[in-house]
């Protein structure tokens, strides 16, 4: 195989054999140029030019120039590949001979058939492109033969390892067929070669058809190859990206509702940060006195300024269930039931179980007293007997909650203030305390203009309505019971 050099100032003319030898015919592109070729005893071929201006010889080239191009590199059947760390393959239907020697870099067994030829049918051919023909050792020329006549030529002879057309021009012509191993076969990657040859192997290594290996064009297929791969490692970093992102965003809003949720809950302080945020009640933190007792400014231990009330009395202001709970309790149970008629959740009413949501209850009672102008206890209507809360909620699934309102505001009201009251009010009296909403979020759907509400459950009924009104309702009842009573004296013996 000769370099790039020497093929551009030298052209393959023609072939011929001479006493079982193939000898090829080149001639320089530019005949007035004087070169000389020198063979060492190395086997290096140098190329050289005459510059008659300086009456010396100029060292063009040599041959060989890499591993690839000393004679038989890789051994029978092994093809030389300059671009490979692994400079050695074999032919398809062929193995190394020996694969220790090849786990060591010493190719020079070459390689061997995985199957044996079948000489009497069934054998293919694997056609293969971009590589210097393998050394003509053993071989038979024709120089008229097609292709496919060369190709059956071969078939005939069960010594035929390969065949190829030896002239390529005007879409190739002539037959060579190498007879015994192929040796000194290297790729020609990087040069125009068009030159193919066809390597004979068992049909079952085909599966009954030919195998085309293109050297040549090996690297061209690899690049989609690459870019796939390129374009799955870029997509999977930009997924990476975008997930870590979505899940950075995700954290930062959970931690930010989880702030705010901690942020709205209302603070739990104990009798002794009470007395110390106020200097022990001082006189001098009095910033008001109401009809319950004075109003202390204080300073909290997180520096924060806090209104501590002191009451000196009982105040009907306060429902007293929260009062009862330690700094750490949310919910507890007594077996005295005590507090105000109508205002008391069902479930410390029936089962003296209380907690934070028991005035909450209590609250939505009062926030529906104050909307509609009535009490719940005692709470009489015309057409029907049922509490202040049923009466509400009735009202609200019929989408008549405005006429709870009491009249003295008919004139007054904002309609969407009085719709969110009364919702409120409801959403603080639904019949399971776990339902009910924590007074931050009260007081929070209270303020927000435009807020967006929960849409209310069923209040607790445990007040099922006031003497006055179940009288009205049994007066029928009572009235018949009149005239079937009898009186009865009772006289001794």
């Amino acid at each position: 195989m000769v370099s790039n050099a020497f093929q551009m100032r030298f052209s393959i003319l023609t072939w011929f054999l001479r006493e079982e030898r193939l000898i090829s015919i080149v001639e320089p592109y530019a005949s007035s140029i004087v070169k000389r070729v020198t063979i060492e005893t190395s086997g290096i071929i140098y190329l050289y030019t005459m510059n008659a201006r300086k009456d010396k010889w100029n060292h063009v080239c040599s041959n060989p120039r890499d591993p690839c191009d000393e004679y038989g590199q890789c051994g029978p059947y092994g093809v030389c590949r300059i671009d490979r760390a692994i400079k050695c393959e074999c032919f398809k239907g062929f193995a190394p001979k020996s694969q220790q020697d090849w786990d060591l870099q010493d190719w020079s067994g070459g390689c061997t058939r995985t199957r044996p030829l079948n000489c009497e049918g069934g054998d293919g051919f694997v056609e293969v492109r971009g590589v210097k023909f393998p050394d003509m050792l053993q071989l038979w020329l024709n120089s008229s033969m097609s292709l496919s006549e060369c190709r059956a030529e071969c078939l005939r002879n069960c010594n035929c390892s390969a065949y190829a057309n030896p002239y390529i021009t005007n879409g190739g012509s002539g037959c060579l067929i190498w007879f015994g191993d192929l040796i000194d076969t290297r790729d020609c990657i990087g040069i125009d070669s068009k030159q193919n040859i066809y390597i004979r192997v068992s049909g079952l290594e085909i599966s009954g058809t030919e195998f085309n290996i293109d050297l040549e064009k090996e690297k061209e297929n690899k690049r989609p190859i690459k870019l796939i791969l390129i374009s799955m490692v870029f997509g999977v970093l930009v997924s990476g990206f975008i997930n870590g992102a979505i899940l950075l965003m995700t954290r930062k809003k959970r931690r930010a509702a989880r702030k705010k949720e901690e942020d709205l809950e209302l603070p739990v302080f104990n009798w002794t940060t009470i007395v110390a945020a106020t200097n022990n009640f001082s006189r001098e933190n009095i910033i008001g006195e109401g009809g319950f007792g004075p109003v202390y400014r204080g300073n909290s231990s997180a520096e924060e300024e806090i209104a501590v009330k002191r009451l000196s009395r009982t105040s009907g202001q306060d429902f007293g269930l929260a009062r009862t709970f330690g700094e750490n309790q949310s919910t507890a149970t007594t077996k005295r039931v005590v507090g105000t008629y109508g205002y008391m959740a069902p479930e410390y009413a029936m089962d003296g179980k209380f907690s934070v949501k028991s005035d909450i209850f209590s609250m939505g009672v009062v926030l529906l007293e104050i909307v509609s102008g009535q009490k719940n206890r005692g709470f009489d209507h015309c057409t029907h007997c049922h509490s202040l809360l049923e009466h509400a909620w009735l009202l609200w699934k019929e989408n008549k909650i405005l006429e709870l309102m009491d009249e003295c505001l008919s004139n007054t009201f904002v309609e969407s203030e009085v719709k969110r009251c009364k919702c409120v009010g409801l959403l603080c009296v639904q019949k399971y305390a776990e339902d009910r909403p924590v007074m931050s979020s009260v007081l929070l759907m209270l303020g927000t203009e435009g807020a967006i509400l929960p849409e209310p459950k069923e209040p607790g009924f445990f007040m099922e309505g006031s003497s006055s009104s179940a009288r009205s309702c049994t007066s029928d009842i009572t009235k018949y019971e009149k005239h079937t009573m009898s009186i009865t004296d009772l006289e001794a013996r």
